[in-house]
């Protein structure tokens, strides 16, 4: 899964997913984020720690999702 990429056309931006614990609603018939989940805390860090570390700054503005919420 592609945890990092950039937006290149309006509103240029760094964007990332970043993994949680997973949302514990569920019921979003539009979303499956509650998928991407572990209640590992060294994996999730790892895991976010990656995914971090391949922002740059460039754009000045970092978007950042998580799988636990998404609003």
């Amino acid at each position: 899964m592609d945890r990092y990429s950039k937006i290149l056309n309006k509103d240029k931006r760094e964007i990332v997913l970043l993994i949680g614990n997973g949302c514990k609603w569920q019921k979003c018939k539009f979303c499956n984020y509650y998928l991407d989940r572990t209640r590992d805390e060294e994996k999730q860090l790892k895991i976010n720690k990656e995914t971090l570390s391949k922002v740059t700054g460039e754009f000045g503005v970092l978007e950042a999702i998580n799988s636990r919420k998404y609003f």
